[in-house]
């Protein structure tokens, strides 16, 4: 499957050198996904890009109301 990389231009945030990113996909009992919203909310890690693939199903995240990408990349200054 080919990925494309998407800036997120309404988060505001930008990717500099030495910025630490971080991008969870499930796997067996969710863990990685629990750890990785933990680690975005403590570290107050804004939404810097997303991947997106014409050959992915059109799946919506929807989260506290709002609609997200399916593949969504957080970031923080290094």
């Amino acid at each position: 499957m080919e990925y494309e990389w998407k800036d997120d231009a309404a988060g505001g945030a930008t990717i500099a050198p030495g910025s630490v990113l971080l991008s969870c996909f499930p796997s067996a009992g969710l863990a990685t996904l629990v750890a990785g919203h933990y680690m975005i909310r403590t570290l107050k890690m804004p939404r810097v890009g997303r991947f997106d693939s014409a050959e992915m199903p059109p799946v919506a995240v929807v989260q506290s109301g709002e609609v997200n990408p399916t593949i969504r990349v957080y970031g923080s200054p290094g």
